[in-house]
């Protein structure tokens, strides 16, 4: 093949753009999984000092334990698609930044074979 080397070189740049969009996509939905796991532990916390408050005979404390228990893990939820959106929003630019690399390599190395 002629021009074998830059044929290479441009698909390397498209493999390691991809890698890129890889990486970008998972961390954007794990940052939104570690702050709703994080929530929802602090709210199994509350529920479970809950149940030892009522187990205690301590009703008047297990009922607001109970209730913070359930807010955390309510905030688990929403945070987690808020996260995500947030994080969405910060990376649609750098990967549709990636995808312009994967088009434009594609294209060179397509001229460069025809």
């Amino acid at each position: 093949l002629p021009n074998r080397q830059v044929i290479n070189e441009l698909q390397r740049q498209a493999e390691d753009a991809l890698r890129s969009i890889r990486d970008l996509e998972r961390s954007r939905s794990a940052a939104a999984i570690t702050v709703a796991v994080a929530l929802g532990i602090v709210g199994s916390a509350f529920l479970a000092g809950s149940v030892f408050a009522l187990t205690a005979g301590l009703v008047i404390l297990s009922v607001p334990l109970g209730a913070l228990g359930l807010l955390g893990w309510l905030a688990g939820w929403w945070s987690h698609g808020r996260v995500l959106a947030r994080k969405t929003a910060q990376t649609a630019p750098l990967i549709d930044e990636q995808y312009d690399i994967v088009f434009g390599a594609s294209e060179q190395a397509s001229r460069l074979l025809a």
